[in-house]
């Protein structure tokens, strides 16, 4: 029995992604599910949030900003915005941004505004998270 597949991660600009990993843990529009080699077909929408790509006894930790996921039997394509190495968030500037848009829905009036601040919060919140988990 296969015990691994590939993992293909695409953003707008380029290919970020594409080796054989042994399961996945991704932030579902529904909540969390897990994707392991010969696994049955789904396709998915990904929420903002922790992206845990397992290589046999190693996990590594990526932010994906949302987007799509299909999975097959021998493989899983991922299109997301953004999908980033956890080691490369700056939690310093994350902190910053989330208490940016904690001020400005607090502050605004404009449901535009305030959603557009609420979604900035969401995305903030999901990078700090990754990096906690990275370094558990």
């Amino acid at each position: 029995m296969a015990k691994f597949f590939k993992l293909e991660v695409v953003v707008p600009d380029r290919e970020v992604f594409n080796e054989e990993v042994s399961s996945l843990t991704v932030p579902g529009a529904a909540g969390e599910f897990g994707v392991w080699a010969r696994h049955e077909p789904l396709v998915s929408i990904l929420k903002p949030g922790t992206f845990t790509v397992a290589q046999g006894a190693k996990r590594y930790f990526y932010f994906v900003s949302g987007g799509f996921i299909e999975v097959t039997p021998q493989s899983v394509t991922v299109l997301a915005e953004a999908f980033e190495p956890a080691e490369e968030i700056n939690v310093e500037e994350e902190e910053k941004n989330r208490k940016r848009s904690q001020d400005k829905m607090a502050k605004t009036k404009d449901p535009v505004e305030r959603d557009a601040a609420r979604a900035a919060l969401a995305r903030a919140q999901a990078r700090l998270l990754t990096v906690k988990k990275a370094k558990a």
